[in-house]
């Protein structure tokens, strides 16, 4: 979603949410976001003070979230509430089988990509979550990723642990946050090679496209590289000597 128009389709829908919450005093939510469409949201939507906005997404570290909004007084027992599901799926050869494998067979069933939450793939599994209106139909239709056979079983949210993301860090100095700077030190490449992406439109600031070289970057601010990867910038207030500021970034593996 880049689209001027999306982003106010996509703020209306919310808006429209907070109001079907008010109106039958219950939970209300939108399907899987993506992390752009989160950021959209949250700050773009300001929700009455006696509701309670947040987002979800079946674990710590989620990347696709759903947004809920729920009435104050009802909002402690939003865990027993939220509309996912997750599924596990098992099999001798998953091994080989890839993020865009797991993805395209369920789509394949016809079901929209806002229905599907993260696909979590672990060593010798994959959770999938998914809302959980289309759970049982994923459990009844699926019974191949490609050609690999695989078992299914509905697992509880509170079942299952996800790993925290492996990540590595980056230490060094830059002369300035400028996105070219801190992107030369990220990928260990030059300035000029760190603007060519840029230009490209290659480069993400908190998930959105980001094509100004001196676009100055904050503490915390998530920088993405299409073929490259994802960082989380750590800046300090640490100058060198020579008046370059320390940072750290995490690369997550």
């Amino acid at each position: 979603m880049r689209n001027f128009d999306e982003e106010k389709l996509l703020i209306s829908r919310c808006e429209d949410t907070i109001k079907l919450c008010e109106k039958h005093y219950s939970l209300k939510f939108l399907g899987f976001l993506t992390p752009y469409e989160r950021a959209v949201i949250e700050r773009s939507v300001l929700p009455p003070v006696d509701i309670v906005c947040a987002f979800y997404g079946g674990y710590d570290y989620a990347e696709r979230t759903i947004f809920t909004a729920v009435p104050e007084p009802l909002s402690y027992n939003i865990d027993c509430e939220l509309p996912i599901d997750v599924i596990e799926i098992t099999g001798r050869d998953i091994s080989l089988l890839s993020h865009r494998d797991y993805l395209g067979s369920i789509l394949g069933l016809g079901i929209k990509r806002e229905k599907i939450g993260d696909i979590a793939i672990l060593d010798d599994c994959c959770f999938i979550f998914v809302l959980n209106d289309i759970s049982e139909y994923i459990l009844n239709n699926l019974s191949k990723i490609g050609r690999v056979g695989i078992n299914l079983k509905k697992k509880e949210l509170f079942d299952i642990k996800i790993p925290e993301p492996k990540i590595k860090e980056i230490k060094g100095t830059v002369s300035s946050m400028r996105l070219d700077c801190v992107l030369s030190l990220a990928l260990s490449v030059s300035r000029s090679t760190a603007n060519s992406l840029i230009s490209s439109d290659k480069v993400f600031v908190n998930w959105k496209e980001e094509n100004r070289n001196d676009f100055t970057l904050n503490d915390n601010d998530m920088l993405s590289v299409r073929g490259f990867g994802r960082f989380k910038i750590k800046a300090s207030n640490d100058f060198s000597r020579k008046n370059r500021q320390h940072i750290i970034i995490e690369k997550y593996l």
